[in-house]
Order: C-alpha cells, then structure tokens, then sequence
C-alpha cells in the first residue's frame, strides 16, 4: 500500500446536498410567499441558507483515508488520526436494519466511521471494499511484525 486511498459513499451525500442546494432557494422563497417580506422572514431563510451550507460541507468531508502510515476518518465533526498499528481489527453491525462500519483499537475503544453507517437500498453490506483494504492492510502488517 504505496499511495493514499480515499473511500467515500458517493451516492447518498450526491442526493442529499442536491436536496439541501434545492432547499435554500424554495426555502426562503416559501417564507416570503406565506409570510411576506419582514425582517424575520429574511432572518429565517438566511439561518437556513447558513444551515444548508453547513450541512453541505460537513456532508461532502466525510470519508476515510488510508495512507501508508495511518488510517484518517474523517466524520462530520471530527477527524480521527490512528496508526496501522494500533488498529486491531474493523467490524460490521447492524441494528435494526441500519449498518455501522467501526475501526476497533488495540485499547478496546472503537472508532465509527461516519461514511459508512447507514442503510443500503440493494441490500448489499456497506463498504466491501473499505473493509477488505483495512483486513489486507492489518493481516499484512501482522506478516511483516511476525
């Protein structure tokens, strides 16, 4: 593993900023047709204008990388930094049809991984290919460690 690899869910966070885009022009457009134009109407939509923008940005950041010395998750408020060899292995939940990728540390604490938690509309698991670069990557350390 030579180059960084970047692992990201392009369809949900596609549709959901298309969403949130749409929504800041129909929403402060709504106000002003059902409350006409004041100053609380124009508030309104800017702290949604605002809202959406945020939203969009912490949306379209979320991913996981993996480098040659680390694995960087980066979730919607906060990036996690660990090195190869403090992870012991990544698992798959599912609770109540909801899937959850964690990174679990040789402390025993866990590290979810915000890309890849969710449902899946085919029915396959989340992030195959995630899983299996991070059980390569871990399984090869384990060979070259001894």
């Amino acid at each position: 593993m030579g180059e960084n690899v970047t692992f990201v869910r392009r369809g949900p966070r596609r549709f959901v900023a298309a969403v949130l885009v749409l929504g800041m022009v129909v929403v402060p457009w709504r106000l002003t047709v059902n409350f006409g134009d004041s100053t609380l109407v124009a508030m309104g939509g800017t702290l949604y204008v605002l809202a959406a923008l945020v939203g969009i940005w912490q949306l379209w950041r979320v991913c996981v990388v993996l480098t040659p010395e680390k694995v960087i998750v980066r979730n919607p408020w906060r990036d996690h930094h660990i090195t190869w060899d403090r992870i012991a292995e990544i698992e798959r939940e599912n609770v109540l049809g909801m899937q959850r990728v964690n990174l679990v540390l040789t402390d025993g604490s866990s590290v979810p991984c915000a890309a890849y938690r969710g449902g899946s509309l085919t029915g396959t698991p989340l992030g195959e290919d995630f899983v299996g670069a991070v059980r390569q990557r871990i399984a090869h350390l384990r060979e070259s460690n001894g």
